[in-house]
């Protein structure tokens, strides 16, 4: 089903969050009469990927799928969409789910229709309306999939995810009702560099002078994420990282700086100190997004650019991989 070579690509990691392959953003998803079938030509379609070709994925690369519903989705889609991933995956993984992606981020259109739904019930203020929305959709979903994985509770984690910036943002979710008993984990972004670039630098020939600032930028990040693992441990909750990773955004002129940045040897290094800050403040689970994509003018996430680039030239992806191979030893 798989190129060998993409499957061996992914067998380093833990675990593999399916938020674009199930075009979570798109927010059309969520029919299962309608989803995608496994026989359908055209995976990249506003349904999804298949949920059984997401299940064989981590049963052959052996990591633990992250799943992240859609919002739309209805009671037949979220059950259904359980019993296939509870009677198919392999039993030694832990099935992640998360209803939405990014509920606080009204930059997407499941985010505003937590809040027009949140507002037209009376939740509240702009975000205790939204947020309270999204804590009942999220425990609707996780009350399907508890009683699916019933007999199995070890294999499921359910995660409830906030804005790293805005720790306390996420108590209008997990404080209201009874959301807390439905949640195993609370997640964030805790992504640096943000604002490394902005105001664009005139000068952008010498990029010696941008590595220490990035470093430096990690201090910050953890910070708030400091304040939600408080927060998670307040609860006997983990906390984890549903997306993270360097976040450098450029709207300047010089068309190269970006892929001249993200190709230093020096950003590895950058990565590198952010992982090791990871596993020395926090330890658990953290989503690095993501796993591929071309480098654009503007931004860039991929840690690799293409599906079996050579290491050599990843400085991301080796960071990743080296922090992997020291936690094994």
């Amino acid at each position: 089903m798989f190129d060998p070579a993409f499957v061996d690509g992914l067998r380093a990691y833990k675990s593999v969050r399916f938020m674009d392959w199930m075009q979570s953003n798109v927010n059309q998803a969520g029919d299962w009469e309608r989803r995608t079938l496994p026989t359908a030509t055209i995976q990249a379609n506003p349904q999804g990927v298949a949920v059984e070709h997401m299940v064989l994925l981590a049963n052959l690369a052996k990591v633990d799928p992250w799943f992240v519903m859609p919002w739309r989705a209805d009671a037949a889609y979220l059950e259904n969409f359980a019993r296939y991933v509870h009677g198919h995956l392999d039993p030694s993984l832990t099935a992640y789910v998360e209803m939405g992606n990014e509920i606080w981020n009204l930059d997407f259109a499941a985010a505003r229709d937590a809040l027009a739904e949140g507002q037209r019930a009376g939740l509240g203020t702009r975000d205790e309306a939204r947020m309270r929305r999204y804590a009942q959709r999220a425990t609707e979903a996780f009350v399907v999939w508890e009683k699916v994985y019933a007999k199995d509770r070890r294999r499921l984690v359910r995660v409830l995810s906030g804005q790293n910036a805005w720790p306390e943002l996420i108590l209008y979710a997990l404080d209201y009702k009874d959301t807390a008993a439905h949640v195993d984990a609370l997640a964030s972004a805790p992504y640096f560099g943000q604002t490394l670039l902005e105001p664009a630098p005139a000068d952008t020939a010498d990029l010696t002078p941008l590595f220490p600032r990035l470093t430096g930028s990690i201090d910050s990040t953890f910070g708030a994420a400091r304040r939600f693992k408080q927060i998670a441990d307040g609860r006997g909750l983990r906390f984890v990282g549903y997306e993270g990773g360097q976040h450098v955004t450029y709207r300047g002129p010089d068309k190269t700086l970006m892929a001249r940045l993200q190709r230093d040897p020096r950003m590895g290094d950058s990565f590198r100190a952010y992982l090791d800050a990871w596993d020395k403040d926090f330890g658990d689970l953290l989503l690095i997004y993501h796993s591929t994509s071309p480098i654009g003018t503007t931004m860039d996430f991929g840690i690799a650019e293409y599906s079996g680039q050579p290491l050599a030239e990843t400085p991301k992806r080796k960071a990743l991989l080296d922090a992997i191979a020291a936690t094994k030893r």
